[in-house]
Parts: C-alpha cells; sequence; structure tokens
C-alpha cells in the first residue's frame, strides 16, 4: 500500500521543518515576510504570525519576481482569512500554509504549476480555493483535511493528483473537472475520474446519498477512493471491476455489505475496508487471490464471510478489532489458501467453528487465539458497557472497564479454551494447530452434538422463553449499540485530526 491509512508522518515532518525567522524585509507589503532572493528570484521562506485578515503576497520583493512559497512558510498563520497567490509564483511548497485554521479563501494565480505535498494540510475553515489554469501538479495529501471545503474546480491543466489529495475533506459535496482536461473526468453527481471513466479516483464524502453503485465502466477503484464516506451504507461494485486499491473503504463506519465480485483478480490491499464499523456481511469473489494485512481490521460486528475459492493467504491481522469481534461465529476457509497468517482473527471472541479445507495450510502463530471467549455473557456486557460509557464522556469509568476487559480476555489460560472447534483432516495441520494451542479437533463433516463432553459443546440457546427473550434484547442492544458509536468514532476522529492538523 502507497501510504498507511490516517499517517500522521506528514505532519511530523512539517513541525520538524519550521525555522526562526531571523530577517523580516523592512519592504512596506512585505514587513511581516522572511525571504530569500537567489539568482534574481525571490522565495518566501517564512511569516510573522501575527498577520491576520485578507492577505496578499506581494509579486515582487526589492525589484525581484517572487517566484516560490517554500516549505512550511504560513504555517501556523493562524489569523490570516484570506490569501492571495500572484501570477510570479511558480511552486507552493509542502505544508506552506498548513495549519492555517482561520483561512477560509485562497486564490491561486495561473503562474502556479505545482501545488505540492501537504500544502494546505489542516486548513480546517478554508471553504473557497480557486485553482490557476496552469497548474499541473496536485500532490499528495494537498488539501487534506480542509473540512469545511465543499466543491473544488479542477481546470483543464491538471496532469496528475496525488493520493489523498483531498482526503478528509468532510463536507466536499462535488469535484468538477474541466471538460478540456486530458487527464481526469467528473461525473454529474461530482465523483472523480480518469479521463475515460476506467478508474474511479474520489468519492467526495460530503455527499449526502446513503447509496452509491460504480459505473460499468469502471475497473480499478483506486487508493483510499471512499476514505471516510461515512454517510454511504450501499455500495455496489460492478462486474468490470478487476482491482481495489488500499484503504479504498477505510472508515465507511455505515456500510453494512460488500459483494467483491468474481472480476476483482487483485488481492484486497492493507486496510482496505480498516474501520467499517457496521460491516456485517463480506462475500469475495473467487477472482480475488488474497487478503491482505489489515484489510478488515476493526471490523467488530462483522456476521457473514465469504471467501473465494481462489485465496491463496489471509494476511496478519486481518479479521482482528481492537475489542474483539462479537458476532462471526463461522468461517470456511477454502482449500486454496496455502496460509493463514499471525493473528489473523486473532480476538474473534464469538468464534466457534473453524472449517479448514487444505489439509497441509501454513497457521501462524496465534492466527486463531481468543476465539470461543469462555465467558461470553460477561465479555459482550464489557464491550457493550464500554461504548455507552465513551458516548456519554465517562472517561474514567471506560478506562475501568477496558482494564476488566482485558483482564477477562488476556489472562484466560490456555486449556481453558476449548468453547471454538476447528474442523480439517486428520493429521492436517489444521489437528496440529488444535492440538498446540488446547482446542477441540473434529473431522471435516462430523457435528459436536450436546451428548458429547460438556467443555466441548456449543453453548445450547436456553429453554427458558423468558430467558431467551432476554438474550434476544441483549443482542438487540449490542446491535443498537454498535449504530450509535458510528457518530462517537466522527466525533474522536475529528479531535484527532485536530490535535495533529
Amino acid at each position: 500500500m502507497r501510504k498507511k491509512v490516517l499517517s500522521v508522518m506528514i505532519a511530523v515532518v512539517m513541525i520538524l521543518a519550521i525555522t526562526p525567522l531571523s530577517v523580516f524585509a523592512d519592504v512596506n507589503t512585505s514587513d511581516y515576510l522572511a525571504y530569500e532572493i537567489i539568482d534574481g528570484e525571490v522565495t518566501v521562506v517564512g511569516c510573522n504570525e501575527s498577520i491576520n485578515g485578507d492577505f496578499l503576497i506581494p509579486g515582487t520583493i526589492e525589484g525581484y519576481p517572487v517566484t516560490k512559497i517554500a516549505d512550511s512558510a504560513f504555517m501556523g498563520c493562524r489569523e490570516i482569512k484570506s490569501i492571495s497567490i500572484p501570477d510570479s509564483v511558480i511552486e507552493i511548497g509542502v505544508g506552506a500554509f498548513a495549519d492555517c485554521e482561520g483561512l477560509e479563501t485562497v486564490v491561486i494565480s495561473d503562474g502556479v504549476a505545482k501545488i505540492c505535498n501537504g500544502a494546505f494540510w489542516g486548513c480546517t475553515g478554508l471553504k473557497n480555493v480557486t485553482i490557476g489554469s496552469s497548474v499541473t501538479e496536485i500532490e499528495d495529501n494537498a488539501f487534506y483535511y480542509c473540512p469545511a471545503l465543499e466543491n473544488i474546480v479542477i481546470p483543464a491543466g491538471v496532469e496528475s493528483i496525488g493520493v489523498e489529495a483531498f482526503s478528509l475533506c468532510f463536507n466536499l459535496k462535488s469535484i468538477e473537472v474541466d471538460e478540456n482536461n486530458k487527464y481526469f473526468s467528473s461525473s454529474k453527481d461530482g465523483v472523480l475520474f480518469n479521463k475515460d471513466k476506467t478508474a474511479i479516483i474520489l468519492y467526495p464524502i460530503g455527499n449526502s446519498r446513503t447509496e452509491y453503485s460504480i459505473p460499468d465502466s469502471v475497473r480499478s477503484i483506486e487508493f483510499a477512493t471512499f476514505y471516510f464516506a461515512s454517510n454511504l451504507e450501499k455500495i455496489t461494485i460492478p462486474d468490470s471491476v478487476e482491482t481495489i486499491g488500499g484503504g479504498a473503504f477505510a472508515g465507511c463506519y455505515r456500510l453494512e455489505e460488500i459483494i467483491i465480485p468474481d472480476s476483482v483478480t487483485s488481492t484486497i490491499g492493507e486496510q482496505t475496508f480498516v474501520q467499517c464499523i457496521n460491516l456485517k456481511t463480506v462475500i469475495i469473489g473467487n477472482g480475488v487471490t488474497g487478503i491482505e494485512e489489515n484489510a478488515f481490521l476493526d471490523c467488530p460486528v462483522i456476521e457473514n464471510v465469504t471467501i473465494g475459492e481462489n485465496v491463496k493467504f489471509i494476511g496478519k491481522k486481518a479479521f482482528w478489532s481492537n475489542f474483539g469481534n462479537i458476532c462471526l461465529e463461522s468461517i470456511t476457509i477454502p482449500k486454496s489458501v496455502e496460509i493463514v497468517d499471525a493473528e489473523a482473527f486473532f480476538c474473534c471472541n464469538a468464534l466457534k467453528e473453524i472449517n479448514i479445507y487444505n489439509p497441509e495450510m501454513l497457521i501462524a502463530e496465534d492466527s486463531f487465539y481468543m476465539v470461543g471467549v469462555l465467558d461470553w455473557d460477561r465479555y459482550s456486557s464489557l464491550v457493550t458497557e464500554i461504548y455507552s460509557s465513551a458516548l456519554i464522556d465517562q472517561e474514567q469509568n471506560t478506562d475501568e472497564l477496558l482494564a476488566e476487559l482485558l483482564t477477562l480476555v488476556y489472562q484466560i489460560p490456555d486449556d481453558e479454551l476449548k468453547d471454538a472447534v476447528i474442523y480439517g483432516y486428520t493429521g492436517s495441520t489444521a489437528e496440529i494447530y488444535a492440538t498446540e494451542n488446547n482446542m477441540m479437533f473434529k473431522e471435516l463433516g462430523e457435528k459436536i452434538t450436546p451428548d458429547e463432553e460438556e467443555d466441548t459443546t456449543v453453548p445450547e440457546i436456553p429453554k427458558d422463553d423468558e430467558e431467551a427473550d432476554s438474550e434476544t434484547d441483549f443482542i438487540g442492544m449490542i446491535i443498537k449499540m454498535f449504530e450509535k458509536i458510528i457518530d462517537f468514532f466522527t466525533k474522536i476522529f475529528s479531535s484527532l485530526m485536530n490535535l495533529f492538523a
């Protein structure tokens, strides 16, 4: 994956890039600017943070043209309301206006050719951006986390748009591309594509629609295309799609089901569905060749998973979740799978039945550790209490509950983890893994019945009607609670972005 979703590396780089301003020019409108003159051209390298209101960067200083705004030059100038960049400027540097939280309007002149990495990262008040006609390159994260930005127009000359250039723009409702652009296009509903619409690049996450069908022309879903499209409950992937980039659906809080068609012949990339906290059903088509590391990380309510017949590996922590998966009770791993990597199903605490059809499949250490939690009622109650406590901001109570949860889950002796059963072939690696990890093993096709030893049976449904109703109500309560935490995680995420912005 080209870049970890939610990475704060660039923020660190920007912070390190700040240098003391030792010399300020004594020239009219440049009184608050620090600059360098090299070979007859001026680079603005810093500013006095007392700058406020509307600010016009001069086109010349000491008679020389201002051609570049250096890395981090205006970073942290939080009182600037608007910026006008003159025609003489060719390049806006890395993080040049990052963390200018009061900035609302930016006019980028027709002279600018390049908007560098993270140039406007974390400008939380930025609403209006005019990109000049000479811009050819918009680098990675250029407008990352500009939550007030509603619309963007990509001019005809733009040749490249970096990954996550407009990610986490929570109010971005549409992206419009000049019809004369040779490299990009947009649909009537404001979605960004390549020119011939064979690749979908960016979905505007501020759009209020709850369902979206990817056009039949699309062959590739690019990196982080639907990143934090939290309004979408349903996304339809057509049979034309062949590849899905890493992080493509990360943070789609309300997404409940995903069906990956047989036409997809790539792997499911790292963090493709990370933090899809309401995802319940996953169907992986027969063309998919592998499930990468952390592909379904922190998807705690997945109930049903169908793994395609050509999947060769399941990566590290592929289905791992911070508080455990509390809904997945059964998994079938087809014969095509050659390896299940470390902690792939770690802490899938509801998992009772594991069917393994490849007798020689490599099973890494802790692949199925902490499945079939001994005290299920107490565990699920704690998870519900944790989210409930967090929702009403009882931080201390949350900490105490987390400590109790960890005590319950991570300190259960290995020889007491007997609720989960591995089904495989006699003499297979599945049997060896079960034996080494004190888990029950059964031949494929056999069923565990209540007549067997008590510690090898799946708990029975309560016979008493009142008790059964109570359990049903309890499960319903868990489901409702997970629906409520969607909004909670949105608030937490916004807080984190403010912290690192």
